[in-house]
């Protein structure tokens, strides 16, 4: 058991987030979708977009207000999530971006 008692693990969390990155691909086809939400939730996604294995030997650094692009495009043989870039952070004092 991770955190709080009656709060979700990390990857019951990641699951849902999975769930509903798979929602936004189902019903908005060829639309732009921003989604705006926590860092965690953010490291999530690209974990999703990843497919990295429930343990974690590593960890994406994700910034609050960080902007990542994800897109979900044909690939060679099949649908497939790409990104362009993550946690860029132009928008901040003394960012590196």
């Amino acid at each position: 058991t991770e955190g709080y008692e009656g709060m979700d693990s990390w990857m019951d969390a990641r699951g849902r987030v999975g769930r509903f990155m798979r929602h936004l691909i189902a019903n908005h086809v060829g639309q732009t979708v921003y989604v705006v939400c926590h860092a965690g939730i953010m490291a999530m996604m690209v974990e999703n977009v990843l497919n990295t294995p429930p343990v974690r030997h590593s960890v994406v650094h994700t910034d609050n207000t960080g902007i990542s692009h994800f897109e979900w495009e044909m690939g060679t043989n099949e649908m497939q999530w790409v990104m362009r870039w993550h946690n860029r952070t132009p928008h901040l004092p003394g960012s590196y971006d």
